[in-house]
């Protein structure tokens, strides 16, 4: 090190230090080696070991001067007592280093230094000292002309932060172009393309010597291997959101745009985070297809929301939540289930069904309080130029085929174009392109009950029922039968019901449970104000039809509990050649 550049440091000197904890502490110069650059310090400190006692002792650390130069102050200068941020430092790593110290470190042995003129070096891993959270480094200085060997001791935790800096860029290159982040500070603007997504999916595919297994990454629960195939969005989370976003603390859609523009969403996906990511992508994809959507920006929490800021994005009102101002700022709400319909079971994903149900039936209750969002929800109704209530679609995998199938609240662009040129071939290509829905998903959705959903946090249950029920003190124990929370069971219940009412008359296979507990899903939404029942092209004998005890109910009995509430129902009978009879009681 030049003499300018030289420290003015001398024995027994006070300076401010940072020590291995991430403390500014002052502390004492004990000795100086300038042939070997380092000197050795003393100071007093309160350290906590992982266990979480705390011990008053003083300490000793070889330094290299190199390294006194980004901390050193004034000796009266104050401390640094931002304790909560040197725990949150220290923390990240114990959590990473407490285990296997070396692991974080590049197989070689070799690391990157900085040194106090912002010069990176690459250095060779001497000696690691666990118990004093030190290590000691070998690099070359060039100086004159020449390279000269320099030693230097540093904190792990300062050489671990080095490494992250370092390790990142490469690790997720194939991701992210940019440098830093672009910080989009609303977070109901930060959508995610399919193409990003589609860029997530090749992320794990392009490491997988063998086929379908990605090198090196094991579930946190089970210790399996993950595969490309049935990989989550927790493990996704592990492997990819968390460990990207973490330096920044931002987004992951902010970690990879390269425009906040593109990244403004039009469709809210409400899922659960434990279906594989391959066929969450997948519905995406078949999404963004039938409904002819351009370069489309889809609202997904894991990408959308800070992870390592959660405060700062949820709220202990639902109302005030990121979910609800995306909502409020998108078209529709897209649903994906898996074969088990888990979102259903789930409370946070009952609270998006919830909201779509209750606003398209103009029972979204207002608040003042709870801000702009809720109150954008609640004038959505289609009149006077405001906007039209959302829509929801509906998206599962096939567990066969693996083909994506979709169900789409009216008419899709296509057609929509269809129906104008014959009227009724619109409902004909819906009701084709909808065939496929599997029919036990739809069982399971026929029973579906918000109040039996669970919830990672119990209060995260209760605030979101007394939400959508209204209440102002969402603390309180929640009203169960509350009328809101059957609107919303009977809404959905009935949805799938008309899905699938003709296959259920149609096909002898189905029993007919199965059609009485259709019938009763549409006889008890009793808010629907418009009821469309298509069952154009149905062949049945007049004697299989009547034999059909749902058919029988509706004819004897209609629909008593709707006659009241619907504004419009309709019955398409296209190309049925023995369904003339069938009336409608309403």
């Amino acid at each position: 090190m030049s003499s300018e550049h030289r420290p003015p440091f001398q024995e027994g000197d006070q300076i401010s230090y940072k020590s291995i904890s991430g403390r500014q502490v002052m502390a004492k110069i004990e000795s100086i080696d300038h042939g070997y650059n380092t000197c050795r310090l003393s100071y007093e400190e309160t350290s906590t070991d992982l266990e979480g006692e705390k011990h008053n002792r003083v300490r000793f650390e070889l330094v290299v001067l190199d390294a006194l130069c980004p901390s050193m102050q004034q000796p009266d200068a104050a401390p640094d007592t931002d304790e909560a941020e040197e725990n949150l430092v220290m923390e990240d790593w114990k959590r990473e280093t407490a285990d296997a110290p070396l692991d974080w470190l590049d197989v070689t042995g070799d690391v990157d230094y900085y040194r106090c003129n912002g010069e990176r070096v690459r250095a060779r891993l001497a000696s690691v000292h666990p118990e004093e959270g030190t290590c000691q480094v070998f690099y070359d200085a060039q100086r004159g002309g020449s390279s000269h060997r320099r030693s230097a001791v540093l904190p792990l935790a300062d050489l671990w932060r080095m490494q992250q800096q370092r390790l990142l860029p490469q690790r997720y290159s194939e991701l992210t172009s940019r440098a830093r982040p672009l910080v989009i500070e609303a977070v109901e603007r930060r959508g995610i393309t399919v193409d990003q997504l589609a860029s997530l999916l090749s992320f794990m595919k392009n490491r997988c010597s063998v086929e379908d297994v990605i090198d090196g990454w094991s579930c946190s629960r089970s210790g399996e291997a993950l595969r490309v195939s049935t990989i989550n969005l927790y493990q996704v989370c592990d492997w990819i959101i968390n460990p990207l976003t973490k330096p920044s603390r931002c987004s992951y859609v902010e970690a990879v745009t390269n425009a906040a523009d593109s990244q403004i969403p039009k469709w809210f996906i409400s899922h659960w985070w434990g279906e594989a990511v391959c066929n969450f992508i997948k519905c995406l994809q078949k999404h963004s297809s039938v409904r002819t959507l351009q370069a489309i920006a889809y609202w997904v929490c894991a990408y959308a929301n800070r992870q390592h800021e959660l405060g700062q994005d949820l709220a202990s009102d639902p109302m005030e939540s990121s979910f609800l101002k995306a909502m409020a700022s998108c078209d529709g709400v897209m649903l994906v289930l898996d074969s088990q319909a888990t979102p259903f079971k789930r409370i946070w994903c009952c609270f998006e069904e919830g909201v779509v149900t209750l606003a398209d039936r103009g029972r979204l209750p207002s608040r003042k309080a709870s801000g702009p969002a809720l109150q954008k929800l609640v004038d959505r109704d289609g009149r006077e130029g405001r906007l039209s209530p959302l829509l929801l679609d509906i998206a599962t995998v096939r567990p066969e085929s693996k083909e994506v199938a979709l169900l789409t609240e009216g008419l899709t662009q296509e057609e929509q174009m269809a129906e104008q040129v014959w009227p009724g071939k619109g409902w004909e290509l819906k009701i084709e392109r909808e065939e496929s829905f599997p029919i036990n998903v739809v069982k399971s959705c026929l029973v579906i009950d918000i109040g039996k959903a669970e919830a990672s946090e119990d209060i995260d249950k209760t605030r979101i029922l007394n939400a959508l029920a209204g209440r102002l003190e969402l603390d309180d124990k929640s009203n169960l039968s509350h009328e809101n929370h059957k609107i919303i069971n009977q809404a959905l219940r009935s949805t799938f019901g008309i899905a699938i009412l003709r296959r259920a008359i149609q096909n002898k296979s189905h029993s007919t449970k199965l059609l009485l507990n259709v019938a009763e899903a549409l006889r008890r939404d009793y808010t629907r104000t418009m009821l469309r029942l298509h069952l154009s092209g149905l062949d049945m004998a007049p004697e299989d039809l009547e034999g059909r005890a749902g058919v029988s109910t509706w004819r004897r009995n209609g629909l008593p509990h709707q006659r009241k509430h619907l504004n419009s129902q309709s019955l398409s009978i296209f190309s049925c050649m023995h369904i003339c009879s069938l009336r409608s009681s309403a």
